[in-house]
């Protein structure tokens, strides 16, 4: 099948394999750890009473894993913020805080591009697809990092557009 945007993206093997590691870090979007398990609820984080406060959300993600070392569950969340600047106070607001004896993390959340794209075919969930369809990726305030290891600090400073 045919992509949509097959004319924005020629295939490369070479350039594939680079782009297949590659993540935008999205200025408004914030990835947020540790949150226990009663705050992992749609209507409570957006509540003003949580992360809300902070700004008009526009989506939320919430996943769940289960930690093989405890075999626990793990909450990862992810909130879209109308704007970078609703995003930046939240991170700075929520970072490190202590719940419970649990640490909370949260830093700018990153995006890449949809496995469909790169394999030159049309993406099944186009309308809502959360990652990248095109090969026009960056403007010039768009940060961007190789695979998924970084210093937390230097991150939120290279992300954070003053």
């Amino acid at each position: 099948m045919e992509s949509r945007f097959s004319s924005l993206f020629i295939y490369d093997k070479e350039k594939t394999e680079f782009l297949k590691k590659l993540r935008i870090i999205k200025q408004n979007l914030i990835h947020v750890q540790g949150l226990p398990k009663y705050l992992v609820n749609v209507n409570i984080l957006k509540s003003r009473k949580y992360f809300g406060q902070y700004g008009t959300i526009k989506n939320i993600i919430i996943s769940k894993k289960i930690n093989q070392e405890n075999n626990k569950e793990v909450y990862s969340v992810y909130i879209t913020y109308k704007n970078n600047i609703e995003a930046a106070c939240a991170i700075l607001c929520v970072d490190s805080l202590l719940i419970f004896g649990k640490i909370i993390r949260a830093f700018f959340g990153t995006t890449k591009y949809c496995n469909y794209f790169l394999n030159n075919k049309t993406c099944p969930n186009l309308k809502k697809c959360m990652y990248i369809l095109t090969s026009i990726i960056f403007n010039l305030n768009e940060r961007f990092i190789i695979g998924n290891i970084f210093n937390r600090n230097f991150y939120f400073i290279l992300s954070l557009k003053l």
